[in-house]
């Protein structure tokens, strides 16, 4: 999966739109970790692992395009189609996708399962 994001980040010269992925919904922690200029502490407070891997999937079936199909709170891997939005560059795109699933996983103690099924959809 970081193979694969940092091709698409090489192609686009590791620009990006100024505007990135929607914000509604994402994880608070990106918000402050934006708003912090990206630095500071590594890991930001993940305080309930489960609520915010909740709002992570919430966050991820929201910026998927529309012909990804949600079943309950996660993504169908089936369909085709433009990946539009989702595939935005630059430090307010994917990465913000790739450092919460960083941030989960450090959060978490056992239980990688659903850490597995959100790298796997991603990827």
């Amino acid at each position: 999966m970081v193979e694969t994001w940092w091709k698409h980040e090489k192609l686009a010269s590791f620009e990006g739109p100024a505007k990135g992925l929607l914000p509604s919904r994402r994880p608070a922690q990106v918000t402050t970790w934006i708003g912090r200029g990206r630095e500071g502490e590594p890991n930001p407070p993940i305080v309930d692992v489960y609520a915010f891997a909740s709002t992570w999937w919430s966050w991820w079936c929201a910026i998927n395009p529309e012909w990804r199909k949600r079943v309950g709170f996660r993504m169908e891997r089936s369909g085709e189609g433009d990946w539009g939005s989702t595939g935005a560059t630059g430090p307010n795109g994917f990465l913000n996708v790739m450092i919460c699933l960083r941030w989960w996983r450090d959060a978490l103690r056992d239980d990688l399962r659903g850490w597995d099924e959100a790298v796997a959809d991603v990827d």
